[in-house]
C-alpha cells in the first residue's frame, strides 16, 4: 500500500490478518471509555486519550470504572508449567509426513524486557515472536498473541491471534530494538501509544537482524499448540487448510489449543481511490468512531479486520464498488484466532470451552458462528472476496467447518448425529451444490469442507440430512499414494484427493 500510494488525495483500504501482529512487541495502555452515541460516533471532547503503563498492577492506571486498560500482547516460549500463556511446541512437516527437526534460535527483540504476567488479573506474561531453524537453515517467524481488555471489575476480554511465516535471515547493522512510545496528537492535544516502527520489509526484528517474509520452498505442514488462558473460548476462525485440532484443559486457568493444517492462498482485497470519487462524509460514515484527517489533499489508508463478526464484510460491501473486482495481491497464509464477540447461540456460551471452527481463504469472512435454521436443518455462512486475482485469474475458494460434537448436537437439538450432510454455496438466487460429504469424526470433531467456488460474495450452505439411520457413524478407512507421499482417508464414503491413488481398502 505505502509503494502505490497517490501524493496527494486519496483514501485508501486494505484487509489484513492479525494486522496487531505488526507491533512487533507487547505494550499496555490507558485511558478514559468515551460515551458513544447510538450511531457509533463520539464527540471529539470524549476521544480516547491513551498514555502508556508499565504493567497490569501500575498504580498510575488504575482499573476503575470509566476507564480501560488495553494491552497487545507476545506470547512467549513455554517456560515452565504454570504459565498462563505461552507456546508450548511448534512442528513443521515434510510432504512425505515426517516432522522436521526444529531449533528455537531465539524470541525476536531479544534485547527487550518481557511484560511480566499477572496472576490476579488473569493476563499472560508478554514476550516477542519467536524464530526456529531446521536442519537446511530454513526459518520459521511464529506469533501468537492476546489483544487483552479490563475494565472495572469485569474479567478480562481476549481476541487470540496466531500465525507461522516462513523467513529468511540477514543482518543490517542499522536496525535497533522497538520501543513503546507515547506521543500526543498535534491537532488534538490527545494521547496515544505505539512502537516504534521496524525497517520496511522487515517482518520482525532483532538487534542488527531482519526476518523477511519468503515463499517456502516446498509445501510444508505446520502444527502449533498454544497454551491460553480458559477465557479464551468461543469460536476460532483460521486461515488454513486440511486441518485438524485438539484442545485439552490443563488445569482450572489455562487450556492448550493444537492446529495442524496446510497454508492457503489468501486473496487481499484493499487497493486506493481518489478523493473526488467517493460520497461526502464517507468515511465519517463507515468508521463514525471519527479521528481521521479530514483533509481532501492528504493521502492516507485504513487497515480492516477481514474476520472479526460481520464488521469485516460492512467495511467490504462499502468499499467494493470502488475497488472493483480485482485482489490487491496474494499470499500464502497459515493463522488462526477467536473473536471479541461471543455466540449468538445460547447453548454454546459455555465459558472456557471452543465451540468450533470456521476456516476460509475468503478475504472477508464472517468469523461468527453460522446461522441456525432449526426449520431446515441447516447453517449459513457469509464469504467475500475479489473476483479475480491481481493477475486476472479467478479466485477460487475454500471452506472448513469443524464443531465438536457437543456444539452439533446442541444445534441438530437431538442426542445423535445426523448421517450425513450437503454442502451448497448461494449467489444470490443461485444455488450450486458443491459435494455431499459424510460426517468425518477425529478426535471428537466433525469436519465439513467446500472447495472450488468462485467468489464474489457468496452464501455457504451447511445442510444435514435427517433420513437415514441415527445411530453411529460406520466409517472406513482406505490409503491412497501419490508417487512416495501416503495419505490415510477415513469417512463413511472415502475418496482418494485428486492425483492419488487407493492402494489398501481396510
Amino acid at each position: 500500500m505505502e509503494l502505490s500510494k497517490p501524493s496527494t488525495g486519496a483514501r485508501g483500504l486494505v484487509f489484513v490478518e492479525n494486522a496487531a501482529s505488526v507491533s512487533s512487541i507487547g505494550y499496555i495502555r490507558y485511558s478514559h471509555i468515551p460515551n458513544f452515541k447510538s450511531d457509533g460516533s463520539i464527540e471529539p471532547s470524549q476521544y480516547w486519550n491513551w498514555k502508556k503503563c508499565t504493567s497490569w498492577s501500575d498504580l498510575e492506571c488504575p482499573v476503575k470504572n470509566g476507564y480501560q486498560l488495553e494491552g497487545r500482547l507476545f506470547l512467549g516460549t513455554c517456560l515452565n508449567s504454570a504459565e498462563l500463556g505461552c507456546i508450548d511446541s511448534f512442528s513443521v512437516f515434510e510432504t512425505s509426513g515426517s516432522a522436521k527437526k526444529l531449533t528455537l534460535v531465539n524470541k525476536t527483540f531479544g534485547s527487550s524486557l518481557d511484560i511480566r504476567e499477572d496472576v490476579k488479573s488473569g493476563v499472560p506474561r508478554s514476550s516477542s515472536a519467536s524464530v526456529y531453524q531446521d536442519s537446511e537453515e530454513n526459518y520459521f517467524l511464529v506469533r501468537a498473541g492476546l489483544f487483552v481488555i479490563v475494565s472495572g471489575t469485569n474479567d478480562p476480554i481476549y481476541k487470540f491471534d496466531a500465525d507461522i511465516t516462513p523467513v529468511s535471515k540477514t543482518l543490517d547493522s542499522t536496525i535497533s530494538v522497538p520501543t513503546v512510545e507515547s506521543y500526543n496528537d498535534p491537532r488534538t492535544g490527545l494521547g496515544n501509544v505505539y512502537v516504534t516502527s521496524s525497517k520496511q520489509g522487515c517482518l520482525s526484528t532483532d538487534l542488527g537482524i531482519c526476518y523477511q517474509a519468503k515463499l517456502p520452498e516446498r509445501d510444508f505442514r505446520y502444527s502449533l499448540s498454544v497454551r491460553v488462558p480458559r477465557t479464551v473460548s468461543g469460536w476460532l476462525r483460521g486461515r488454513v487448510a486440511d486441518a485438524s485440532f485438539n484442545v485439552r484443559v490443563i488445569n482450572v486457568k489455562s487450556q492448550l489449543i493444537t492446529v495442524t493444517a496446510k497454508p492457503v492462498t489468501l486473496p487481499i482485497a484493499g487497493g486506493w481511490v481518489n478523493y473526488s470519487e467517493l460520497p461526502a462524509g464517507f468515511i465519517e460514515k463507515v468508521w463514525p468512531s471519527g479521528g481521521y484527517d479530514p483533509d481532501p489533499s492528504s493521502s492516507y489508508y485504513l487497515v480492516a479486520d477481514p474476520s472479526q463478526g460481520d464488521r469485516g464484510l460492512e467495511e467490504y460491501a462499502a468499499w467494493s464498488p470502488y475497488l472493483k473486482e480485482k485482489a490487491l495481491t496474494t499470499v500464502s497464509n497459515w493463522s488462526f484466532g477467536t473473536n471479541l464477540s461471543s455466540s449468538d447461540q445460547s447453548c454454546l456460551k459455555v465459558s472456557g470451552e471452543i465451540s468450533g471452527f470456521v476456516a476460509s481463504n475468503a478475504s472477508v469472512y464472517s468469523s461468527k458462528p453460522p446461522q441456525w435454521d432449526a426449520a431446515t436443518s441447516s447453517l449459513t455462512y457469509k464469504v467475500a472476496a475479489p473476483h479475480y486475482d491481481e493477475s486476472g485469474n479467478q479466485n477460487l475458494g475454500t471452506y472448513t467447518l469443524a464443531m465438536p460434537l457437543t456444539s452439533i448436537k446442541c444445534l441438530y437439538g437431538q442426542s445423535n448425529l445426523p448421517p450425513s450432510a450437503t454442502v451448497s454455496i448461494a449467489y444470490g438466487n443461485e444455488v450450486k451444490t458443491v459435494a455431499t460429504v459424510s460426517l468425518k469424526s477425529e478426535s471428537g470433531w466433525i469436519f465439513f469442507s467446500a472447495n472450488g467456488f468462485h467468489y464474489s460474495n457468496p452464501t455457504i450452505v451447511v445442510k444435514f440430512d435427517k433420513s437415514g439411520s441415527k445411530g453411529a457413524i460406520a466409517t472406513k478407512t482406505i490409503w491412497c499414494s501419490k508417487g512416495a507421499t501416503k495419505r490415510k482417508v477415513t469417512a463413511a464414503k472415502p475418496v482418494c484427493p485428486k492425483g492419488f491413488k487407493k492402494i489398501v481398502n481396510t
